[in-house]
């Protein structure tokens, strides 16, 4: 009967550190818990950050997986090309490639899933009405376990500097055609004293008004000076002249 109130004890005190660990275990899988909601709340909020980015950019910008079908497009994408979210996501990027720049694109995709890396290019895309834009960018591949799982694909806009270089192109090669007629009236023009007519490199002689119109763009309005006309009309120049 002595020895109760000693195992008695005991077992008080085995209980209450029984307690005190199970608190601390409780403690510890609470702040792993706020830990764990910490990490998740901040995961959302890069995401969110992330999808901002994506959705908001200046480029046109799509991620492929490895057969090329498209998994994601962002707004311009969509805005530009005309397909929404949903008819993007049922394509391949190929279905968008300009059938001038298959060949090429194909062969630039091959590369990359191979894990080679490649300079930007610049192709066409075709959008939904049929429309034409020439896009300037590339496509990087994400890796997992050292091969390629997905890619994601980064292409501005480039029509509308395209169409200005194409005219400042044609405006330079209409100034350097001008510049040549321009230039084929300079130097000494062999000219005869008396009727005013010059030879040509062929050694043709030709009317002045001619050989002038045919290597400029000036064209000749005929009329009379008042010399030529008191010598070539003197009645009806001093008839004029009374009146």
């Amino acid at each position: 009967m002595g020895r109760f109130p000693c195992n008695l004890h005991t077992a008080i005190i085995m209980k209450k550190n029984g307690c005190e660990n199970l608190e601390k275990q409780l403690s510890a899988l609470q702040n792993e818990i706020l830990s764990q909601k910490k990490e998740i709340e901040a995961l959302r909020k890069s995401e969110k950050r992330y999808r901002d980015i994506f959705e908001n950019a200046n480029d046109l910008i799509h991620s492929l997986d490895t057969d090329g079908r498209i998994l994601t497009v962002n707004k311009l994408w969509r805005e530009t090309l005309g397909y929404s979210e949903e008819e993007a996501t049922t394509m391949k990027i190929f279905d968008i490639v300009d059938a001038s720049c298959q060949t090429k694109c194909e062969l630039i995709f091959n590369r990359l899933m191979t894990g080679e890396k490649c300079a930007p290019t610049e192709t066409l895309f075709t959008a939904k009405d049929g429309r034409k834009f020439v896009v300037e960018g590339r496509c990087t591949p994400k890796f997992k376990n050292g091969k390629p799982v997905e890619l994601l694909g980064i292409f501005r806009d480039i029509t509308e500097r395209k169409l200005l270089e194409k005219e400042k192109e044609m405006l330079i090669a209409d100034l350097k055609e001008a510049l040549s007629k321009v230039k084929s009236l300079e130097g000494i023009l062999p000219i005869c004293s008396s009727c005013k007519m010059i030879r040509d490199d062929n050694g043709a002689w030709n009317q002045i008004e001619t050989y002038i119109r045919d290597r400029s763009e000036a064209q000749f309005s005929h009329g009379i000076c008042p010399d030529c006309a008191k010598k070539l009309y003197p009645d009806l120049y001093n008839k004029i002249d009374r009146e």
